[in-house]
C-alpha cells in the first residue's frame, strides 16, 4: 500500500472553493489553499496532544484544518455539530479542541507563485494514508458511539465511487475538452463532519480536481442560483432536503440553463420516499442517486430512481460480498473495512441476485409489546396508506408512570389535507381514525396510545431523525 494520498490540480489559479456573499462571488484558488494549509500545518505541529476534536462551520476552514492535522500526524475526532453539549461530550475523547470559528481569521494572504519545487502551473498536496479519523455516529436511536477510520479506507471507497459514477464528470458535448470534468461544481445540503458529507462533499471532489461550493445549500433557490457560475453542478443532499424542494418548478424559469448545468443529485442519510424521488424528477428532470451504507461500513449499495420502477433494487458496490443470516439480516465483506471478517448489520434484506437486493426494514426496529412482536416500519407504512399522512414515525416510549407498560407512540407529519382534517376534527378524533386504520392489521394491544402532529419532523443536518429529538416532541 502506498504511504500517501496525493491530491493534484492542473492550475494554481483554479478556483477550489466558490462562495457567494451579498451577491458577490468570492473564490479561494488552489494556491491560496496550499499557502494557508502550510500555515495551518505549522500550527498543528505545535499542538500539545495527539487527539484533536475538530469542528468548523465553514467548509473551507474545516478542510484546511482537517488536512493540516492529518499532515501533522494527529488523530482527528470529528464533532457531528457545534452545539455546546455535543462538543462537551465529544471533547471527553480528545486532548485538545479546535472548534473556534475564528481559527481561519489570521491566516496569511495568498501568493501567486508555485509552491516548493512543483512545476509552474501545477499544484499538489498529500495526506498520510495511515492517518486516523474518528466519527461520531448520529443514528436514530441510542447514544452516539465512536467509529475509527484510517484514511486508506476512505481512499479505497472514493476509488470505487469514481469508477461507479465515472460518467458524472464527463462532458456530454464531444467538442468539449477532455479536462472539462475538472470544472464541475459540487454543492451540498449536508455538512462535511459525517462520513457521507466528508466523502461526497470534500474528499471525492478534491481528489477529482473539482470545484467546491463553500456555502451549505439550505433552499432550492440557493441550489438553482449556482447556475450563474456557468459550471456543471452536482448536488450532495439528503431526503430531508429533497422532500422540501416543492418550489423548484416556480423558480426554474429564472434559470433557463438548468437542464444543461445541473447534472446530478445524490441522496443519503435515510431512504428517499419514492413519491419524493418522483416529484423531484418531474420538476427537475434529475433522477436522484441514492447511497445506502453506514458510518461503520461505508457505502454498501446504490440505486437511481426510474419512472417505470418506483422502488428499484439496490446494486452493491464493486468488491463487496453480501449474504444474509437466518433472521434475514445483511452481512458483508468490504475492501474498505479494516479486516476480512464478515460484518453484521441490522438491516433486513431480500436478495434478487448476489449483488442486488431490496431493503426490508431494520431488525432492531422489531419490538415486543404485551409479549407480541411488532415491526415499527410496518406500522409506519400502514399509516402512510392514509391519503392525508405524508410520513409517520413509530417509537416505543416508557409508560407515564413506573407501573405502566411501555407504549407505542406515533409522530405523524400531515399533508395539506391532513392539516385541514386536524383542524376540523380535532386531535382526539384524528387519533381514532388512524387507530381504526391500524386496527385492520394489528391487534388492539399493539395500537398506538399517544400521537404527535408536528408541522415538520426534527431532522438533523444529516437527514436523520434522532430519537432524542422525537421524544422531546411528546414532552413539549
Amino acid at each position: 500500500m502506498a504511504e500517501f494520498w496525493h491530491f493534484s490540480w492542473p492550475s494554481l489559479q483554479q478556483p477550489l472553493f466558490l462562495s457567494d456573499k451579498n451577491n458577490n462571488t468570492a473564490a479561494v484558488t488552489v494556491v491560496e489553499f496550499l499557502t494557508q494549509l502550510a500555515a495551518c500545518k505549522q500550527q498543528a505541529e505545535q499542538l500539545q496532544g495527539q487527539r484533536v476534536l475538530l469542528y468548523q462551520s465553514d467548509s473551507y476552514c474545516f478542510t484546511l484544518w482537517l488536512f493540516a492535522l492529518l499532515q501533522a500526524g494527529k488523530t482527528v475526532i470529528l464533532a457531528p455539530n457545534g452545539l455546546p453539549d455535543t462538543l462537551a461530550q465529544a471533547g471527553l475523547s480528545a486532548d485538545i479542541q479546535l472548534c473556534d470559528d475564528k481559527l481561519c481569521a489570521d491566516l496569511p494572504a495568498p501568493v501567486t507563485c508555485s509552491i516548493g519545487n512543483q512545476q509552474p502551473g501545477t499544484a499538489a498536496c498529500q495526506l498520510p494514508l495511515l492517518a486516523e479519523l474518528v466519527f461520531f455516529t448520529s443514528g436514530s436511536s441510542g447514544e452516539p458511539k465512536l467509529v475509527y477510520k484510517k484514511l486508506w479506507q476512505l481512499q479505497r471507497e472514493i476509488a470505487v465511487l469514481s469508477a461507479t459514477f465515472a460518467e458524472l464528470g464527463r462532458p456530454s458535448d464531444s467538442t468539449q475538452s477532455e479536462n472539462s470534468n475538472t470544472h464541475l461544481l459540487v454543492a451540498a445540503t449536508v455538512p462535511p463532519q459525517h462520513i457521507y458529507g466528508l466523502l461526497f462533499r470534500l474528499l471525492w471532489p478534491l481528489s477529482s480536481g473539482w470545484t467546491l461550493a463553500r456555502d451549505t445549500v439550505h433552499f432550492a433557490g440557493q441550489w438553482l442560483a449556482l447556475s450563474r457560475y456557468q459550471m456543471p453542478v452536482l448536488l450532495i443532499s439528503s431526503p430531508a432536503h429533497l422532500c422540501r424542494y416543492d418550489d423548484v418548478v416556480e423558480l426554474l424559469p429564472q434559470y433557463p440553463e438548468h437542464k444543461q448545468q445541473f447534472i446530478g443529485v445524490f441522496s443519503s442519510g435515510g431512504p428517499l420516499a419514492s413519491a419524493d424521488a418522483a416529484k423531484f424528477y418531474q420538476q427537475t428532470g434529475l433522477a436522484p442517486l441514492e447511497i445506502y451504507g453506514s458510518t461503520e461500513t461505508g457505502g454498501i449499495g446504490w440505486r437511481q430512481y426510474q419512472q417505470d420502477t418506483p422502488n428499484p433494487a439496490w446494486q452493491a458496490f464493486t468488491g463487496l460480498q453480501l449474504r444474509q443470516d437466518e433472521q434475514g439480516c445483511l452481512w458483508l465483506k468490504s475492501p474498505y473495512l479494516p479486516d476480512e471478517n464478515w460484518f453484521a448489520t441490522a438491516d433486513l434484506v431480500s436478495f434478487i441476485s448476489p449483488s442486488q437486493f431490496s431493503l426490508q426494514g431494520r431488525a432492531d426496529r422489531i419490538v415486543k409489546l404485551a409479549e407480541k412482536r411488532l415491526a415499527l416500519g410496518e406500522v409506519e407504512l400502514c399509516c402512510t396508506e392514509l391519503p392525508y399522512v405524508e410520513k409517520a414515525v413509530a417509537l416505543v416510549l416508557p409508560g407515564r408512570s413506573a407501573a405502566s407498560r411501555p407504549q407505542l407512540t406515533l409522530v405523524v407529519l400531515l399533508n395539506t389535507q391532513g392539516r385541514d382534517l386536524l383542524e376540523q376534527l380535532g386531535k382526539f378524533q384524528l387519533n381514532q381514525q388512524i387507530r381504526q386504520k391500524l386496527a385492520l392489521r394489528f391487534d388492539t394491544v399493539l395500537l398506538p396510545r399517544r400521537f404527535c402532529y408536528p408541522t415538520q419532523l426534527p431532522f438533523n443536518a444529516q437527514g436523520k431523525l434522532p430519537r432524542q429529538a422525537l421524544e422531546l416532541l411528546f414532552l413539549a
